[in-house]
């Protein structure tokens, strides 16, 4: 093991320690909790001619990609999930983030050519409905 991935891993570490926040994945039936670190992307939109159009910005969560180990079931092997349009990620105050494809129409890229963390790109959609007292 190098020394850059050595402090890679430590970072990872140091990272999910103090910046993450708990969510829920979500994908249809299944869901899976773990902590994510929350950040952004913007992309902007450029026609043929350079015109720039408009810019998007996602929400992103960097998720270590052993967090999405689904057990093994009796009908299934265990694997891992790789993040997909349709999933959901929902925070803990209620927020949905559905997750999309970003400026290079994949839902997901690396953190760095060490592959530490997905970080998979979402739109802020709405809150879950909460009873009020």
């Amino acid at each position: 093991m190098s020394i850059v991935s050595r402090a890679l891993k430590i970072h990872a570490k140091v990272v999910t320690r103090t910046a993450s926040e708990w969510i829920t994945y979500k994908r249809g039936s299944l869901t899976l909790g773990f902590k994510a670190v929350p950040g952004e992307s913007r992309f902007e939109n450029v026609s043929s001619d350079g015109d720039i159009h408009a810019e998007t910005k996602t929400v992103d969560f960097l998720i270590q990609p052993t967090d999405l180990w689904v057990e093994q079931t009796n009908e299934t092997q265990g694997y891992y999930l790789e993040p997909k349009r349709g999933d959901q990620i929902v925070r803990q105050d209620g927020t949905v983030h559905d997750v999309i494809p970003g400026a290079s129409d994949s839902v997901r890229t690396w953190s760095d050519s060490y592959k530490t963390f997905y970080r998979v790109h979402t739109v802020k959609r709405s809150k879950t409905n909460v009873p009020s007292e």
